[in-house]
Parts: C-alpha cells; structure tokens; sequence
C-alpha cells in the first residue's frame, strides 16, 4: 500500500506530502482484526520516531520552533480541543479548551535533544500544560533520505508503560467516547473534527458524501488500556457497521500526564 501510495503521489519529491504506517497492538470496528496481543517490532527499523505534542492554541509553532534549533524537521500542526470533562461552563453553557497538536518525524538519534529542549523550553510537568510522546515509524515516505541516521532508540521511561487510544466515531459521539473511557479507568482526551469516506452500494452523489467524524485520543497506561478499549467498544458497539474504528499502538516518553 505504502508503494502503491508513493507511485500515484510522488513522495519522493519536495513539498508532495509524507505517508508513515505504525504498528498497532489492537484494534477494533474494522473487518480484519489483528489478533489480541500482537507482537511489536523489537526495535527501530526505520531509524525515523515520531513526536507527538497536545498544548494550547497558538502554541504549536513555538513547538516547532524550539524543536528545529539545530535541524530542520518541520511538523504538522492540527487543531483539538479537550475532553468534555475538563471543559469550563458559563451560563450552563459547556466551553472546552481550545488545544493544538502538533506532529513530527525525526530522525532516532535527535530525539533526546529535541525532548530535552522542549523540556527545558515548555513546561509539560505543569498541570494541564500539555502532552509529549514519542512512537516508532515502521516505513516512511516524503522525508529526506539522510533524516535517517539508523540510532537505535532507547526509551527514558523506568515507571508504567503507556498506549495511545485512538478512536475515530460518528460527529457528536465524543463525549461518549470519553465517558465510557472513563468508566475504563481514563482520565481525559484530546479532540479532532474530520471526515470520513466509505464506499456507497448505489454511488448516489458519491462525491459529497463526507460524513463528519471525531477522533478521540486517549494515553492511558498499558495495563488499563484493554479496559478502556472493551469499555468503547461494548458501549458504542464498534462491531456494527459504520459505529467506528478503535486502535491502540504503544508510545514512549509520555510527559504531561496526570491522575486523579
């Protein structure tokens, strides 16, 4: 796929785009499921992690910033919002935190510098001001072919292992989303707006048909993943056509967490 991608887009030329798969470790709502507890790639082939960042809005290019001090990797920034759950209210009325996140790929040799600097530079220890974690690229397309330096990654963690909880549901189905998250042992999420594309039996107008959707992300520690993810599942029934897609993939590094 990653090929086939490549081929109709061209990757490989400056400025077209970048396509990176990861491995999962489950998922569910989706026609071909990977078996429970599928073996991880025991380590780095591609030389290439990627740096995953939630903080306020208007944040995500200083993130960037401080990150291409001494290189230049570039990121993608997207809009979020937080969970329902840490929302304020005026008037009754349910105001979430505007968040940004920001997304990049560097290679495995920089990414204790770039951890250390926004470290130093932003301060993830501090409630609620955001998150930082690193996972593994298995293949790549669109980066610079000396962006791959081949470092072996070492992870800094000695405490609980953590997983990125990735669910993507119908428009308006996020704050169920987060409730039966909770009822898992979750203590909050991030928040994305999208749209998804199915195939349509008839082809009716098929073009306009984008449905709108939410993609929820959650880390929560490994042992508590399972959980939250049955939690999801059984209550927003995922096995049903068009309900939604949930997958889970390790991360390393988490910062900016904290438990009830």
């Amino acid at each position: 796929m990653l090929d086939a991608f490549n081929t109709k887009f061209s990757f490989e030329k400056r400025n077209t785009g970048i396509i990176f798969s990861v491995s999962l470790s489950s998922c569910l709502g989706i026609t071909h499921k990977a078996p429970p507890h599928t073996d991880l790639p025991a380590e780095n082939k591609s030389g290439i992690v990627g740096i995953f960042t939630v903080v306020d809005k208007g944040m995500g290019e200083e993130i960037i910033a401080i990150s291409n001090e001494d290189a230049c990797f570039g990121g993608t920034i997207m809009p979020a919002h937080g969970s329902a759950d840490h929302s304020h209210k005026i008037f009754t009325l349910s105001v979430q935190a505007e968040k940004e996140t920001v997304l990049m790929l560097v290679p495995a040799g920089k990414v204790a510098s770039v951890r250390n600097k926004l470290m130093d530079n932003h301060n993830f220890k501090k409630a609620n001001s955001g998150i930082f974690f690193t996972f593994d690229v298995n293949a790549f397309y669109g980066l610079a072919k000396n962006t791959s330096d081949g470092t072996e990654v070492k992870s800094e963690e000695t405490g609980p292992q953590y997983d990125a909880i990735w669910a993507v549901v119908p428009s308006g189905k996020d704050v169920a989303v987060i409730e039966s998250a909770e009822k898992g042992g979750s203590t909050g999420g991030t928040i994305f707006h999208a749209r998804g594309s199915h195939v349509v039996e008839n082809g009716f107008f098929l073009s306009a048909l984008e449905p709108e959707k939410e993609l929820v992300m959650l880390i929560a520690k490994r042992e508590d993943a399972e959980a939250i993810s049955h939690s999801i599942n059984e209550d927003l029934r995922l096995d049903n056509p068009g309900t939604g897609v949930l997958f889970v993939f390790p991360i390393g590094n988490p910062t900016g967490l904290f438990v009830k």
